[in-house]
């Protein structure tokens, strides 16, 4: 009894807030997307304007996502632009990493260089040089038709930006990330006029460091349990991205309460 009276409550506050914020109903059920670029043209079609990018890096998914969303009015880039060394496991590849990326490492030049990679769009782009809880208080509730979690590979921090960030989209809006699952070729190569795609296995990000140093599963728990605490019924995968890194993507309805 207990249980439906909150559930009851719950749908009450839901709708009220549904009639007093911000609110888009882009579609009813959710489309099938070939790879993570074609949320651009999906807020497009449906005359979006605003989203959030939690990780920018060197700001190429960026760009390719606005250029497929010609209506974007405001691109929020939340990045402390550093290199996470410690999530580099090979030695070869931090010395790799230290010597042709050293602006990276550089949180000023970093910045310079994701803002000279995307002087095209100055005028729709506002980069945040601050972590992903930092950027909070300058991002509005219900003020965002997308929020993007980009390379985050552990638990933590993927379930830390889904909280985080839900309030921040519109009922209708998308909540969507990478590394949920990734397609990499195992060591047996295909021979000559082989089906490559039999040799490719799915891995998921499962133990990989938090930022404490604790190591607890990976993005596609992290995003499973949200979805199943949430009530979220629908959400998918993209088919295939260029990286190989699968992306997940699901609506924020108006009908739930999530918090």
């Amino acid at each position: 009894a207990l249980y439906l009276l909150y559930r009851l409550v719950s749908i009450l506050d839901a709708y009220l807030s549904y009639s007093s914020v911000p609110h888009r109903f882009i579609y009813h059920k959710l489309p099938d997307l070939h790879d993570s670029v074609e949320l651009g043209s999906l807020m497009a079609v449906n005359k979006c304007k605003r989203m959030v990018q939690i990780g920018v890096g060197d700001a190429t998914f960026a760009k390719r996502l606005i250029q497929h969303w010609h209506n974007l009015e405001r691109y929020y880039g939340v990045d402390n632009f550093r290199t996470k060394m410690s999530l580099i496991k090979s030695e070869e590849m931090r010395e790799l990493v230290a010597t042709e990326r050293k602006n990276l490492d550089d949180p000023d030049e970093g910045l310079e260089s994701a803002l000279d990679y995307l002087q095209d769009y100055a005028h729709k782009v506002t980069l945040l040089r601050t972590t992903s809880s930092g950027a909070l208080n300058l991002i509005d509730d219900y003020s965002l038709d997308l929020v993007y979690l980009n390379n985050h590979t552990d638990f933590c921090s993927t379930w830390r930006d889904l909280k985080l960030y839900w309030p921040k989209l519109k009922y209708g809006g998308i909540m969507a990330g990478s590394n949920y699952l990734r397609l990499i070729k195992q060591t047996v190569a295909a021979s000559a006029g082989e089906d490559e795609s039999k040799y490719l296995r799915l891995l998921d990000y499962k133990h990989e460091l938090c930022s404490n140093g604790s190591t607890f599963l990976g993005v596609r728990e992290a995003v499973d349990e949200f979805v199943r605490l949430n009530h979220i019924f629908e959400y998918k995968l993209t088919f295939r991205d260029e990286s190989n890194r699968q992306t997940f993507y699901f609506m924020k309805r108006f009908h739930l309460l999530i918090e």
